[in-house]
């Protein structure tokens, strides 16, 4: 599955509503990212995917109004999948995080494990597991702005 394959699986007509749960996939194990995709595609969700922090970075500043949330790989080819986080948190505060790795989450930094809309997801992962955590995000963005 190539990053354009998974891309032209959005359609242009959606809805703003829609297009806000966009999720970007950040994965280079082409295994894991197309179950990871299909899931998503299934659940109703809009996927992007990049193989890399590079790819990413460049989809997320093409489609940075579009993307909700993201599931990204901890260790990525070339860089850090929290760096990339970071650097799209500065451009999208509000960007729902998703981080999965096969290390404990106790070898990583704590970068994200205590903020707000960030999830961590030990690999490998059921299809259920990645739904749940997926809803969870947005389900406390949904309590947060019933309080507000």
């Amino acid at each position: 599955m190539t990053t354009a394959a998974v891309q032209a699986r959005i359609p242009i007509s959606q809805t703003e509503a829609s297009v806000a749960k966009a999720i970007l996939i950040v994965e280079d194990e082409t295994f894991v990212s197309q179950v990871t995709c299909d899931v998503l595609l299934g659940q109703g969700y809009s996927v992007l995917w990049a193989r890399n922090a590079d790819e990413a970075r460049k989809i997320f500043c093409r489609h940075s109004g579009q993307i909700a949330a993201m599931v990204c790989d901890a260790v990525l080819p070339d860089g850090s999948g929290f760096a990339l986080a970071q650097a799209c948190r500065r451009l999208s505060p509000a960007l729902k995080l998703v981080v999965a790795s096969g290390y404990p989450p106790a070898l990583l930094p704590n970068t994200f494990q205590d903020e707000p809309g960030t999830r961590f997801l030990t690999k490998p992962y059921s299809s259920a597991t990645l739904m749940a955590t997926v809803r969870n995000l947005f389900r406390d963005e949904a309590k947060c702005e019933q309080v507000a």
